[in-house]
């Protein structure tokens, strides 16, 4: 069964201005509306198919959809806005296309042969409904982390301080260690401290008292 083409059932162009659509279905829904054709079924029919175009073509994202597939369905509309809110992975993952005419699905609206539903994703919300390109499917790298800031207090005189300087200052900074690459440990065989037997503390007694010092040997 072929589709109503809502531009005609309007009686507008398919360039026509949104104002242009409203004040045909104005006309046109006084002409057919049930309060002015009481008991007329086919009028209701016609008013009930003008309804149904003027709230198509009205809605931008609607009618993009209409121009590009030769028709509208509520199914569409929802699986493009899972795809815009992220469900990406697959071809259609996630998208309920129920009741959506197929044969019509190749540019049916405007005439243009080799639609897709990633163009139509991709041009109402930006992509996110067609399968997942390499990079989208990629994790992201990580980045460098900034480094903390370093303040070096600097004594100014008061020209310096007024019309600014160049200094050099020395800054130290934590390198990795040649002999144990970071590791800490050579390798080598580990030995006790003879002074602390490994505690790395000293006990030193002072009357009745004991205390503890670091090893100075270790």
């Amino acid at each position: 069964m072929a589709k109503e083409d809502y531009y005609k059932t309007l009686g507008v162009k398919r360039d026509a201005k949104p104002e242009e659509i409203k004040k045909a279905y104005r006309r046109l829904a006084r002409k057919y509306h049930p309060d002015v054709n009481p008991g007329d079924k086919s009028s209701e029919e016609r008013f009930k198919l003008i309804t149904e175009a003027h709230d198509v073509l009205s809605d931008e994202k609607k009618r993009k959809v209409y121009d590009r597939f030769g028709q509208y369905s509520d199914n569409l509309a929802e699986a493009a806005e899972q795809g815009r809110a992220g469900t990406r992975g697959g071809t259609g993952a996630g998208f309920d296309f129920t009741g959506f005419d197929w044969g019509n699905a190749t540019g049916g609206g405007t005439g243009t042969g080799g639609s897709s539903f990633r163009d139509i994703f991709s041009d109402l919300f930006g992509g996110g409904g067609g399968s997942a390109t390499r990079q989208e499917r990629e994790p992201p790298r990580p980045q460098p982390l900034r480094g903390a800031d370093i303040e070096m207090p600097l004594a100014l005189s008061f020209e310096e301080a007024v019309t600014g300087m160049t200094t050099n200052i020395s800054v130290n900074r934590s390198e990795q260690c040649s002999r144990c690459n970071g590791a800490g440990d050579t390798g080598g065989t580990p030995t006790v401290c003879p002074t602390c037997s490994g505690t790395g503390q000293v006990q030193r007694a002072g009357g009745r008292l004991k205390f503890a010092q670091e090893c100075p040997d270790c």
